[in-house]
């Protein structure tokens, strides 16, 4: 499984943004917290081209199974459910609590 983070830089220790839309960063670990890579937010080139719709096609690219944000909007909800990435919706955290929370819950760590 892959998870992905919106995170406001590009490390572990980094504060989780509390926008999917607005994220800097999307910080992609494995199921068992390793961390695969760091990626920029894309820019929209256009109002035709909605950031959201570039940043959900990302994480799809890169096989994410699911997302944890601080707060994912309707639009980009539906498209990332359409595309089988489950929406978390988290308390602002840094990026490696958020992760730990998310396992625990999940039951992926021990």
């Amino acid at each position: 499984m892959r998870i992905a983070i919106t995170a406001s830089g590009d490390t572990l220790d980094a504060q989780m943004d509390r926008r999917f839309d607005g994220a800097r960063y999307i910080l992609i670990l494995k199921s068992d917290g390793t961390f695969i890579e760091a990626c920029t937010s894309p820019d929209s080139p256009s109002a035709h081209d909605p950031r959201r719709s570039r940043l959900c096609a990302l994480l799809a690219a890169k096989n994410v199974n699911c997302v944890i944000t601080g707060l994912c909007m309707s639009g980009a909800r539906e498209i990332l459910e359409r595309a089988g990435i489950k929406v978390v919706e988290a308390p602002s955290k840094t990026v490696r609590e958020a992760f730990e929370h998310f396992a625990y819950t999940e039951r992926l760590l021990t």
